[in-house]
């Protein structure tokens, strides 16, 4: 009989995830506002790798995808709790 897949555990730690002590604090009916804030300043961050016109701006901008990454990450992981939530809220 086929087992199902382990679901992935997130340990929340504000020192690790710097969405969280962001967002630890507020109201609940400010999170959403706050997570759409950042969804569309990473959409602009990852769409602006378009417009490079230089080696240098490429580099720079190499340098940055492990932190964009990292904060789509939280993102998306914060947007799954909140949607949760709101759900079962």
């Amino acid at each position: 009989m086929p087992t199902a897949p382990k679901k992935r555990k997130h340990h929340l730690t504000a020192s690790k995830d710097t969405l969280l002590g962001e967002i630890r604090d507020l109201n609940f009916a400010v999170v959403g506002t706050r997570l759409s804030r950042l969804a569309r300043r990473l959409e602009g961050d990852f769409g602006g790798a378009k417009n490079l016109k230089s080696v240098s701006q490429m580099k720079e901008f190499v340098g940055k995808i492990g932190g964009l990454q990292s904060e789509q990450q939280n993102l998306r992981l914060r947007e799954s709790t909140d949607s949760t939530f709101s759900l079962h809220g």
